[in-house]
C-alpha cells in the first residue's frame, strides 16, 4: 500500500515508534535508579535496627 508521498504505509507507521526506544531506555534507567535507592534505604534501615539492638543489649548488661 502506498501513501501520497510514495512511501509504504508500514515504513511510515514505523517512524511513529522511533521515539519509544528512548522512552523505554529512560524508564529502564529510572527503574535501576529506584532499585539502587531502595537498596541504600534498606541497608540504612538494617544498620539502624542493628545499632538499636546492640544498644539495647548494652543497656541490659549495665543494668544486670
Amino acid at each position: 500500500m502506498q501513501n501520497a508521498e510514495g512511501g509504504s504505509v508500514s515504513a511510515r507507521s514505523n517512524d511513529r515508534y522511533d521515539g519509544f526506544g528512548s522512552v523505554v531506555l529512560d524508564i529502564v534507567s529510572l527503574i535501576k535508579h529506584v532499585q539502587a535507592s531502595l537498596k541504600l534505604i534498606e541497608s540504612g534501615h538494617r544498620n539502624r535496627i542493628a545499632s538499636q539492638s546492640s544498644g539495647n543489649r548494652r543497656q541490659r548488661c549495665r543494668a544486670g
